[in-house]
């Protein structure tokens, strides 16, 4: 499915440090799909949703009753996660400027202009 499907989301390191560098100069080149940057992000904020939704499960479980450790781990999971939608909002805030593409209205409706 082109840039909405599964293989889109593959992670490259060395792309990911390319793109960085270009996007650091003001010259980050226009993705259709999610540039390096946001792929890592998408992952991340996955990744941070499936623990915290694990860590509030595991809160409820007899074997770990009282345990803080799991509340603890559950605050920061939400702390982190709170941090990182900010992050990922400034992301699409610099790269929609650096575009001049309003990616907001390409997140809402699904499309962008051709490359």
């Amino acid at each position: 499915r082109g840039h909405a499907g599964i293989r889109s989301l593959r992670l490259s390191p060395k792309k990911t440090m390319t793109y960085a560098a270009a996007v650091a100069r003001g010259r980050g080149p226009r993705h259709l799909g999610h540039d390096p940057l946001g792929l890592w992000m998408v992952w991340f904020l996955w990744i941070l949703v499936i623990l915290l939704a694990l860590t509030g499960w595991m809160s409820q479980l007899d074997a770990f009753w009282g345990d803080e450790r799991v509340h603890a781990a559950h605050a920061l999971l939400a702390n982190a996660l709170a941090v990182s939608v900010i992050a990922h909002l400034l992301g699409v805030a610099l790269m929609s400027w650096q575009w001049r593409e309003n990616l907001i209205a390409s997140i809402i409706t699904g499309r962008k202009r051709p490359e």
